[in-house]
């Protein structure tokens, strides 16, 4: 499950089948009436090329007869425009487009059956390389286990020719081998646990994220 959600090949595939599937939707909406809605603001009117207006009443004293004042109207002056505003609904349907519809429709659906395929067999192919990395990881553990019995033996048995060579029981070549085979043991060893970390590896590389004693541990009871 680990694998499944932080795969990042696995988030792909699924991200392309939720793609598919919209282009799909969107394909199927070509068959549908659609509906807009219009609105429309604008200005109409006319400009004389004379735009004075000749003021007879004083703002500030209403009753002098004698106030004379000619204004110059600009070009956008309220006088000359009048504002209109409409509203409407569009309704558009092609009711045939000689089948173009239908095949991309048709394309659609294939595409995301085959996102779908895809998604699924990278998933089964994910799930066979997680089981494949904690069986080797287990198998790398358990020889862990048994160089490091083996050099315990190795180091037992180094230890008691040594002490038949002080006694004058045993021959220096005795030592000899004992000594080769303690060494042949370590090295048995540090491969065991250079194995153990490239299953490891092997192991975070298939789950899509790093291991922790604690995911380690849930994840071998599971195996």
């Amino acid at each position: 499950r680990q694998a499944i959600e932080n795969r990042p090949d696995l988030k792909r595939a699924r991200l392309n089948v939720e793609l598919r599937e919209i282009r799909k939707e969107s394909s199927r909406a070509a068959f549908f009436p659609t509906v807009e809605a219009v609105a429309n603001f604008s200005y109409s009117g006319r400009v004389p090329d004379d735009r004075s207006r000749v003021q007879t009443t004083d703002p500030q004293d209403p009753t002098n007869p004698f106030f004379f004042r000619e204004q110059d109207r600009g070009f956008f002056n309220d006088s000359f425009w009048n504002p209109s505003f409409s509203v409407g609904l569009q309704l558009n349907w092609d009711l045939f487009s000689g089948f173009q519809r239908s095949s991309r429709a048709e394309q659609a659906e294939i595409q995301r059956r085959r996102a779908e395929i895809q998604r699924d067999q990278l998933r089964k192919a994910v799930t066979v390389e997680v089981r494949k990395a904690l069986r080797d990881l287990e198998d790398a553990r358990e020889r862990i286990e048994s160089q490091k019995a083996n050099v315990r033996r190795a180091e037992l048995n180094y230890d008691h020719v040594s002490e038949r060579v002080e006694e004058g029981v045993a021959s220096p070549l005795e030592l000899r081998e004992a000594s080769d085979q303690l060494d042949q043991s370590r090295l048995n060893y540090l491969q065991a646990v250079h194995d153990y970390l490239v299953a490891q590896t092997d192991l975070e590389t298939a789950l899509g994220q790093p291991l922790t004693p604690t995911s380690e541990s849930y994840l071998m009871t599971r195996r």
